[in-house]
């Protein structure tokens, strides 16, 4: 079972899905997310931008509880991904402080 969150503020949850137990950051998946309007369930695509894996104390020792995905919306995650990229670039110069204050 893995727990989905929506990561784009505000966080909202989506639920928790029966997913493959290989489903790890990057993929694509289209998950059913139930209208605002009330109109019923309707299928939505995201990306899985973020993985955790959930252990609970039990019985003396930590088991493995469940798997955490946080997702994006495919508009959303492919803008951070270019400004990801335009960050890391080497002919990035971040603009000059603002010396204004002093």
């Amino acid at each position: 079972m893995h727990v989905v969150k929506l990561t784009t503020p505000p966080p909202k949850a989506l639920g928790t899905h029966l997913l493959p137990k290989n489903t790890t950051n990057g993929e694509a998946l289209e998950l059913p997310i139930a209208r605002e309007d009330g109109g019923g369930v309707e299928k939505e695509l995201f990306v899985v931008t973020r993985t955790t894996h959930a252990y609970a104390f039990r019985g003396g020792r930590y088991q493995f509880s469940h798997k955490q995905l946080d997702v994006a919306r495919p508009g959303r995650w492919f803008a951070e991904q270019q400004l990801e990229e335009t960050l890391r670039s080497p002919s990035y110069r971040p603009p000059p402080a603002d010396d204004a204050d002093t």
